[in-house]
């Protein structure tokens, strides 16, 4: 059992055993994470210091290059070079082994940074 539906128990049970609708949700494993069908990638295109990918809604998602090294330094021919994956909710640069996705883009994550450890 995890850690999160122990305390979500717990703190029901403090309030007299009552079940909320939101512990409902979740319990019965709702997420609003989920990718929606209309946030799929029609589109991918860059300024020079930002990825714009356009979803099937109508949306525009704009973030800077600066969060995507490997995208910052890329050629122009390498950017253009992408790929949809994930059923078209990823996105793939297979000339710099980058992948991004549609549920990172949207919750703003950029890319995550592995520090290297001396031996």
């Amino acid at each position: 059992m995890s850690d999160l539906f122990i305390e979500i128990h717990q703190a029901t049970e403090s309030a007299g055993g009552r079940l909320n609708e939101m512990e409902s949700e979740w319990r019965l494993g709702m997420s609003t994470l989920e990718p929606k069908a209309d946030e799929r990638i029609v589109n991918v295109c860059f300024t020079d210091d930002t990825i714009c990918v356009d979803l099937l809604d109508g949306r525009t998602i704009i973030a800077p290059l600066a969060w995507y090294p490997r995208l910052l330094h890329a050629t122009p021919a390498q950017r253009t070079n992408w790929q949809l994956g994930g059923a078209g909710y990823g996105i793939y640069w297979p000339d710099i082994d980058e992948d991004l996705s549609v549920r990172g883009l949207l919750q703003g994550a950029p890319a995550s940074r592995l520090v290297a450890v001396a031996a």
